[in-house]
Formats: structure tokens, sequence, C-alpha cells
């Protein structure tokens, strides 16, 4: 099994959003200081919902 995770950050941002896969945090969010690389704080979605980040505009570099 392939283990793979999105992250989404900006250039001016100190943080990194991580949505976890598997593990004990399975269906949780981390948010990563991107100076430390230590998890700042787990997010948990509330009952019945689910991680879903929708990019709505284009910036260079990425898919859409």
């Amino acid at each position: 099994m392939k283990k793979m995770f999105f992250m989404r950050s900006h250039e001016n941002s100190r943080y990194a959003w991580v949505d976890v896969f598997f593990g004990p945090n399975r269906d949780k969010v981390h948010v990563i200081d991107r100076q430390t690389l230590e998890i700042e704080k787990t997010l948990q979605p509330a009952p019945g919902k689910y991680n879903v980040w929708n990019k709505i505009q284009y910036e260079e570099g990425t898919s859409h």
C-alpha cells in the first residue's frame, strides 16, 4: 500500500496543512510549523464530515 498525503501552504505562511490518511490520526489534519517541522495542532473534522480542500484560483507551479 502506498502512503500518500496532501500538503499545502503558501510562501507567506509559517504553517503547512497536511491531511493524514493512516495511523492513529487517520482523517485528521496536522498543522505543521514550517520552520521547526513540529506539529503545532491536529484538527479533527466534525462527526460525519471529512476533509475537502478546494483550490479556487490558479497559482504558478500548481496543476490548477
